[in-house]
């Protein structure tokens, strides 16, 4: 905030709405992914999906991970 600007004047030409809720927390930040890590979230939630209907079916996988 300059010297020479009122807070009012500061508030209204610097932060709008969005950016105050954002350091509040209020408000979810848009973060630009990757096509990469587009294609790995899409690939995790199918294979999720497909372990979801063989549990269903009764056929249980373990599963582990290091």
């Amino acid at each position: 905030m300059g010297l020479d600007k009122k807070l009012t004047a500061c508030l209204n030409g610097y932060m709008n709405i969005r950016h105050i809720f954002q350091r509040m927390g209020l408000a979810s930040k848009d973060k630009r992914q990757s096509p990469i890590a587009l294609e790995r979230k899409r690939f995790e939630a199918e294979v999720k999906e497909q372990f979801q209907k063989l549990k269903d079916k009764g056929l249980s996988i373990p599963v582990f991970t290091l």
